[in-house]
Formats: structure tokens, sequence, C-alpha cells
């Protein structure tokens, strides 16, 4: 009976040679650089519009004292910071993949904002 070869054998394959993948830049280099700031930069901004508006709230319910304004203001407040958490990390996990400088820098952002306002809150309120 002898050999018989496989039908569904293709035999020897030639094997493809490697395929060299471009090297991709870190995102903290230069070029990239500036999309990290850009996201950090829409979080911090929402953080200080969010912020801000409940210090002047605050400070407008303390010489008013209207006592519903208060509750209101912190209500709307807290909303705010949820869409803007959820609007930072939802965007910055969805850029991931095409920018990943910028879907950083939105990660980074939203809790780079907090830290910022703390730190200013800080240093109005030891000042006066």
């Amino acid at each position: 009976m002898g050999d018989v070869p496989d039908p569904m054998s293709l035999g020897s394959l030639p094997v493809a040679p490697p395929v060299s993948l471009p090297a991709r830049k870190p995102w903290w280099s230069g070029r990239r650089f500036g999309w990290f700031a850009a996201g950090a930069a829409v979080g911090m901004v929402g953080q200080v519009l969010i912020c801000g508006y409940w210090l002047h709230s605050f400070a407008s319910f303390v010489s008013d004292a209207v006592p519903d304004t208060m509750f209101m203001v912190t209500g709307i407040a807290a909303l705010a910071q949820l869409v803007l958490f959820v609007g930072c990390i939802g965007a910055g996990i969805g850029t991931l993949r095409r920018n990943r400088s910028l879907g950083i820098g939105l990660i980074a952002g939203w809790p780079g904002g907090l830290v910022a306002v703390a730190l200013g809150l800080a240093l109005l309120f030891s000042f006066a």
C-alpha cells in the first residue's frame, strides 16, 4: 500500500518573515503631552466651575440665609459632579484606543481637578 499523502494536508507552508510594528511614542512624549494636558484641563475646568458655583451659592446662603437654597444648590452641584465624573471616565475610556494621551488626560483630569480645588481652597482660607 505505499505512502499516500493526506488530501487535506497542505504540506509544508512557507514561513512569513516577522513584521515589525512601528514604535509607539509614550503618552508623555512632547507631541502627545499636549493631548494629555488638554484632557486634564477639561476635567479641571469642570471642577473649578462646579465648585465655584457651589461656593458662590454658599456665600449667598450665608448672607441671605434662605434655608432651601443650600439644599438645592448642593443637590445640583452633586449631580453636576456625577455628570462630570461619568463624562470624563466614559470619554477617557472611549478615547484610549484612538488617542491614548487624551484618554489618560480625561481620566486623570477629574481627580486632578478635585485636588486642585482642595489646594486652592486651603490656600484661600489660610490667608483669610
